[in-house]
């Protein structure tokens, strides 16, 4: 009575009048995206041709009933025939597993080799000052960006997994949040309705579906689609930290309270009890992974599988 049905009322008006849509922008949006998907296609297949892909040969080896037309790379039975048959790329935990993660390793082991000679090649000595290193580490990165491009131009495999990353990346951007927001748009109002569910959560956080309004990316160009009518404003309230300064509140944590009456950043101090003083930002990434993470009953399991990290490692963390 006194949270939850006031709550759903709030956001029963907000689903009534839902989010203006600037139609110009995502439609802009869907000419170039679907260019660019179509290019990429064309690089993934083209390519997959120049290094041996053929027809009855994976029919043969597959024992598919029918020889495929022409290569396909959204089927994962043909991309893992061009990936492990065709290209020879080595098995990913002894699977022939065309999932993201296979592709990045493979993509990493593919640059390692290029980008370790560069950054040994540019390695400072103890008594260069940071102006120079910065500099070199500049250098070393311009060489390598080259580098790689060479490779693109003439490594199946490199510019095959390269741009078989980016396909997805961008396919995901297309078909989920060019046309499908697109798709969610009213022509009555030119708006989104979403759903939002005060009970849509294990953890009691909000949630939103039809479309999700809650997973919209970082893109500027995604969220340009979001405008108002004349004579109206967009208005960004955040604030900061406020689920670990309630935690703080509720529990009287005396470091938690300190920090923040102090005025401190807490993931800075977190991370500096766990990593000292000289503490990287890739560590401070971890600190605010665990910090808000254990609010939320996250276990080692999920932050290190989030984080790239050793279960071990985020056990000794949490």
């Amino acid at each position: 009575h006194h949270l939850l049905i006031p709550g759903s009322n709030a956001f029963a008006d907000i689903e009534y009048h839902g989010f203006f849509i600037d139609k110009d922008n995502i439609e802009a949006a869907e000419m170039k995206y679907e260019a660019i998907c179509n290019k990429l296609n064309e690089v993934i297949v083209n390519t997959a041709l120049e290094a041996g892909w053929n027809a009855e040969t994976y029919a043969a080896m597959s024992g598919a009933k029918k020889v495929p037309e022409y290569f396909n790379p959204n089927s994962t039975k043909q991309l893992a025939h061009v990936l492990y048959d065709v290209l020879k790329m080595p098995l990913y935990k002894g699977t022939r597993t065309t999932n993201e993660g296979a592709l990045v390793m493979l993509q990493k082991r593919l640059d390692k080799p290029v980008k370790k000679y560069f950054e040994e090649l540019y390695k400072p000595s103890d008594d260069t000052s940071e102006e120079e290193k910065q500099e070199m580490q500049l250098k070393s990165e311009q060489e390598y960006l080259k580098a790689m491009q060479e490779w693109l131009d003439k490594g199946y495999a490199q510019r095959f997994i390269h741009a078989l990353l980016d396909y997805r990346e961008k396919f995901k951007l297309f078909s989920t949040y060019v046309i499908g927001l697109k798709n969610a748009v009213h022509e009555d109002d030119g708006r989104i309705h979403a759903t939002f569910l005060l009970h849509g959560t294990e953890t009691g956080r909000l949630a939103s579906n039809e479309p999700n309004m809650q997973n919209i990316p970082r893109s500027k160009e995604i969220r340009n689609f979001f405008t108002v009518p004349k004579n109206r404003v967009i208005l960004a309230a955040d604030y900061s930290q406020c689920e670990l300064r309630t935690l703080a509140v509720l529990s009287q944590d005396p470091f938690l309270m300190k920090t923040y009456y102090d005025g401190l950043d807490l993931h800075d101090a977190v991370a500096e009890k766990l990593f000292g003083k000289g503490f990287t930002k890739e560590q401070r990434v971890r600190a605010k992974a665990v910090n808000f993470g254990l609010a939320y009953g996250r276990t080692e399991y999920t932050i290190a599988e989030e984080y790239g990290i050793p279960v071990k490692e985020a056990r000794q963390v949490i």
